[in-house]
């Protein structure tokens, strides 16, 4: 986890905001640096959740998985619903 964090920049020097999940127990973030984004997911609650981010902005963009709590079916877009375990953890660079 440490690793990711030092290979993505914009952990540390991105314009973040957070994005809507249309849950209360998962929040979501995005940090935006150089024309790069991450997208990071926790589930606050104890039952697994689906989620759709509102990232009309980055449709067309491939998701690659950083680093999970947990083996997930990546997404092949944005757009699409993210399945997120109890209290699971998720990060996205787009």
């Amino acid at each position: 986890m440490i690793r990711v964090r030092k290979e993505n920049h914009a952990f540390g020097w991105g314009d973040w905001q957070i994005v809507e999940t249309q849950s209360a127990d998962v929040l979501a973030h995005r940090l935006d640096w150089e024309n790069k984004t991450v997208v990071v997911l926790h589930n606050l609650s104890d039952e697994a959740k689906e989620v759709k981010l509102d990232l009309a902005d980055k449709k067309n963009t491939v998701e690659h998985e950083l680093v999970s709590d947990a083996a997930y079916d990546t997404p092949k877009s944005p757009t699409e619903p993210i399945r997120i375990g109890p209290y699971g953890f998720r990060w996205f660079r787009l």
